[in-house]
């Protein structure tokens, strides 16, 4: 099995979400005492545990998306006629529950529906 970087940040970045969701206050305590974070980090630590959240900046992974989005999706699927195409199976469920969309799928679901109707591609 192949290792790519992107993979291996994920891997890292999932692993330390993990470990901060574990930690308590004396975690942050022992921190500071070994130099690990500053003081300045072990209050802005405390503080955001105090409010219930770990980290600072937790982005929301869902969103709205507009029903001409939605319809534009569907319109290239039918466009497809009887090969329905998984990857926009995928993208209309996931704008149907209001996932967020990354870069490289919104980039690939404008080439798609850029084939189909140009003017739709604009909507992403």
């Amino acid at each position: 099995m192949k290792l790519t970087k992107t993979k291996l940040k994920q891997i890292i970045r999932e692993e330390v979400e993990r470990r901060l969701l574990n930690e308590e206050p004396s975690d942050y305590y022992k921190d500071y005492k070994s130099g690990a974070i500053s003081f300045e980090e072990y209050q802005q630590a405390m503080d955001n545990y105090k409010q219930g959240s770990v980290r600072s900046s937790n982005k929301n992974p869902y969103t709205e998306y507009t029903d001409e989005q939605i319809t534009a999706v569907k319109n290239a699927l039918a466009a497809r006629g009887r090969e329905p195409s998984g990857f926009l199976l995928s993208m209309l469920r996931k704008l149907n529950t209001g996932r967020r969309l990354n870069g490289l799928e919104i980039s690939i679901l404008k080439n798609i529906l850029s084939e189909t109707d140009p003017e739709s591609a604009n909507l992403f």
